[in-house]
This record gives C-alpha cells, structure tokens and sequence, in this order.
C-alpha cells in the first residue's frame, strides 16, 4: 500500500496565508503605483513636490468643522468617525496666523452651536407658549 504525505498540515497554514498575505499586498501597490504612474501621465505631472504646503484658513473654526463635516458625510474623506475625520485633516489646515488647528476644537465648535441651537429654540418655545396663555381674556 503506498502512503501519500498530505500537501498542507495545519501547522502550514499560519505561514502560507502570511506569504498569501504579503503577496496580495505587494500586487495592491504595484497595482496602484501604475494607476498612480497613468494619472500622473495623463495630466503632465513630472514629479510631484517633495511637500506641499498646508491650507491656510481664512473661515471661522465652526466653518472649517462644518466643511469636514460635509466631507466626510458625502464619504469624500475616508474615516471611521467624524472626529477622526478631524483629526486626519485637520493636519492640512493652518489659521492665518500660522498656527495649527486642533481637532478637539473643531469638534467643540460644533458642540458649541448644536448647544446654542438648544438654546434657542427652548427660548422660542417658551415665548411661544407664553403668548398663547397671555392672548386669551378669560371671559365669556
């Protein structure tokens, strides 16, 4: 009787889907060093700058926030949440001044407003409904 000697073991398997692995990932960037390589091509870019330069913003930080809001909303940023939407761009953003912007701040900027909205639409209400009481006379 002849014996045959399996192909794979289970202890195989750890290490082959590591080089699997690590074959799929060297195709993704070769795949996309090429596309890159075409783009570049196609609009007439030689190299491209060793850095570029951050955004200066000329807003207001709630108009910044609400810009990479908008972003990430219509899922033009990739990111988790919005807050780490935040955090990825506002790495690209300066205020006129030079300084950085902090992705805490954008987040509280909105807080800031979504609170201010509370604010003032329980003020409405409560004239609303302080209007209605005083407009009747109580006779009939």
């Amino acid at each position: 009787m002849l014996k045959v000697e399996p192909l794979i073991t289970p202890e195989d398997v750890p290490e082959l889907v590591a080089e699997e692995s690590k074959y799929f990932r060297q195709t993704l960037r070769a795949i996309r060093e090429a596309r890159f390589e075409k783009l570049k091509e196609e609009l007439g870019i030689k190299e491209l700058p060793p850095s570029t330069q951050p955004i200066v913003w000329q807003g207001t930080l709630r108009q910044l926030a609400d810009y990479i809001s908008g972003l990430f909303k219509s899922h033009l940023i990739k990111a988790r949440s919005r807050t780490a939407a935040f955090q990825l761009m506002s790495a690209h953003f300066v205020l006129p001044d030079g300084s950085g912007i902090n992705p805490r701040s954008l987040q509280q900027s909105l807080r800031n407003r979504d609170k201010e909205k509370e604010d003032r639409d329980s003020r409405d209400s409560s004239r609303t409904s302080g209007r209605a009481g005083a407009g009747s006379t109580g006779t009939s």
